[in-house]
């Protein structure tokens, strides 16, 4: 009876062992949340901005501070997910070398409508003025309309040119030789 106990025992000796190698390895599993957006409550509002530099322009040393601002005030803007955005406004002072003011200005979208496609300009945002050179008698700056989603590229570049008598034109940014726009116009 002993030999019988004893050859039970290494069959199942045998047998678990057997098993445990046929078993798979443990997986480890990592469990997370998946992120839900965030369902939007109300007007996004892109971050305020200011620049300041000084320019040499007509034999002397000017200031041009830029500083552009949401504006609740203003209509909403939208992007294309339908996300909604305050639009903004973009304030311009240029300042002599005594520090007097030469010009200043608050320009808003509706400044440049006339350069705006009528299909977008409801939807558009002011995204910025920004300055570019000071060539002969003219301070030149770039305006860009657009998009108002920060990561999109769908814009309508201008140019705004302040000569030294403080005039102001605007006209459309020339991009290639087919889109030659030379209609220049008052402010």
């Amino acid at each position: 009876m002993r030999i019988f106990a004893y050859l039970l025992m290494a069959s199942v000796v045998f047998c678990c062992g057997c098993k445990k190698e046929e078993q798979k390895p443990e997986k480890e599993y990592i469990i997370t949340r998946k992120p839900v957006p965030e369902k939007q409550t109300g007007p996004i509002t892109n971050d305020e901005f200011t620049d300041s530099k000084d320019v040499k322009w007509l034999d002397k040393t000017y200031t041009v501070h830029i500083r552009r601002y949401p504006d609740k005030e203003l209509s909403l803007a939208k992007d294309e997910d339908g996300k909604v955005y305050y639009d903004n406004k973009v304030e311009l002072i240029i300042k002599r070398p005594d520090d007097t003011e030469f010009y200043n200005r608050v320009f808003s979208k509706s400044n440049f409508s006339e350069y705006i496609p009528n299909a977008g300009f409801k939807d558009c945002s002011l995204l910025g003025i920004a300055f570019s050179e000071a060539k002969d008698d003219n301070l030149i700056f770039g305006v860009s309309i657009g998009s108002p989603d920060p990561i999109s590229d769908q814009r309508v570049p201008l140019r705004l040119v302040i000569n030294k008598m403080g005039d102001v034109s605007v006209s459309r940014e020339i991009i290639n030789e087919r889109q030659q726009d030379t209609e220049t116009k008052k402010q």
